[in-house]
């Protein structure tokens, strides 16, 4: 995708911001809960968010737009997506499982 469509989709508002602080733990919580985890501790719905880095007050500052796919753990998501968000970066993300 084009760094402009995604910044656009990612500063519009429309979509949770989640920070990357206490190691990812927030990234876990949001992907439990949006998700709808099920028995098997696996998404059943794909979920779509940004990730920002924490201290650089929201996504206007760098983001990561990150598509979390069905069938996926929280652990799994946390691990990837849970690195430093570089300020003014526009990264995009799909998280799937095997």
């Amino acid at each position: 995708m084009e760094s402009v469509f995604l910044e656009e989709l990612a500063l519009a508002g429309i979509l949770d911001e989640i920070s990357n602080a206490e190691n990812g733990e927030a990234i876990g919580r949001f992907v439990r809960s949006a998700g709808g985890i099920g028995k098997g501790h696996e998404t059943q719905k794909s979920v779509l968010f940004v990730v920002y880095q924490t201290g650089q007050e929201g996504p206007q500052n760098g983001f990561r737009l990150a598509l979390v796919k069905t069938g996926v753990t929280a652990e799994f998501a946390v691990q990837q997506l849970k690195g430093n968000v570089a300020r003014d970066a526009a990264e995009s993300v799909v998280v799937k499982q095997n």
